[in-house]
């Protein structure tokens, strides 16, 4: 299988290999193994990211002998292969489009144009881990331990450890045998992975809201959506009045409106915060079918990319 795009010259320099901003575990397991596989079939591939790691993906790629990938350094002839990501205003910052010479997501198409043909494959799978694991299988090629074990953090934070409404049969079963792989016991390695998601003590408003925020163009509206994942509500409360700030200070950067989901892993179940703009705001409880007047809306979703953008996105369409 041809990892590069047809019709494009082979780059002669490392390819760098890079999530989106803000990375979580998935983002940066994947970048670490996408890299991994393009070795082997001959490439010159660097994991990088484009952002700080969180103390889920630390945990992690300490746990299978891992550095954390180098920053990306953005230069005008470096060839870059995203994963986990194909919308452009998710690139890292001064990355050109026509830089991309592959991807491996597993997201909604975001709008990427090139101009000679890519590598490109989106699963609707629940991480992109899954994608890469079916990858190595695929190519016959057998990831070392410590790359099936990267492969399965990032498969088990994306899933939420099978919770997720993003989380296929298939997820499971190639979870099951790259835990198998790694030497770990799923449930136990996973229950771990999900405290270490839900620490928070002693992070900044500021880290709270940006170690999980995503930019989206809905209509040509400009929004953000952050999430953070807990195991209870409470853990949030006392931070709640400046994350709100945070959110208030950013539509002075543009944006029209940004959404904060906190989520409660084990109940299943987000609280939705948001402030805007004032149409912004009336099409996002439009969206949700609620009222902000207790500062929230609170609904039984946890998944980003299939529960909040599809509906918010149609609403902004709508409007």
């Amino acid at each position: 299988m041809r990892m590069i795009g047809i019709g494009k010259e082979d780059p002669m320099g490392p390819i760098y290999v890079v999530g989106h901003k803000n990375p979580d575990a998935d983002s940066i397991c994947a970048a670490i193994a996408c890299a991994e596989m393009l070795n082997e079939l001959g490439y010159f591939a660097v994991a990088a990211r484009a952002g700080e790691l969180n103390a889920e993906t630390t945990f992690a790629l300490s746990t299978f002998g891992f550095e954390p990938p180098q920053p990306l350094v953005p230069s005008p002839d470096m060839a870059v292969y995203l994963v986990d990501h194909n919308e452009p205003v998710q690139m890292p910052d001064g990355v050109a489009q026509d830089q991309v010479v592959g991807v491996v997501d597993h997201h909604k198409l975001g709008g990427l144009k090139t101009s000679a043909p890519i590598y490109f494959r989106v699963e609707p799978l629940g991480s992109t881990c899954t994608v890469l694991a079916r990858m190595f299988d695929e190519m016959k090629i057998d990831p070392s331990r410590q790359i099936a074990g990267v492969l399965l953090s990032g498969l088990i934070s994306d899933t939420l450890l099978f919770r997720s409404p993003t989380c296929t049969p298939l997820d499971e079963q190639i979870a099951h045998r790259l835990a198998e792989h790694a030497g770990v016991e799923l449930e136990h390695y996973g229950m771990e992975m999900l405290k270490k998601k839900s620490d928070i003590e002693g992070r900044s408003a500021s880290e709270l809201l940006n170690r999980d925020l995503k930019e989206f163009s809905f209509a040509g509206h400009r929004v953000a959506i952050g999430q953070v994942e807990l195991m209870d509500f409470s853990q949030i409360e006392p931070n709640m009045d400046a994350l709100l700030e945070e959110m208030r200070a950013m539509l002075g950067e543009g944006y029209e409106l940004v959404v904060l989901m906190i989520t409660h892993i084990l109940s299943k179940k987000s609280r939705l915060y948001a402030v805007g703009t004032q149409n912004a705001l009336s099409v996002f409880e439009r969206a949700f079918e609620g009222r902000l007047e207790s500062g929230y809306i609170e609904r039984p979703v946890v998944s980003r990319k299939k529960e909040v953008v599809p509906p918010l996105e149609r609403a902004f369409e709508e409007d």
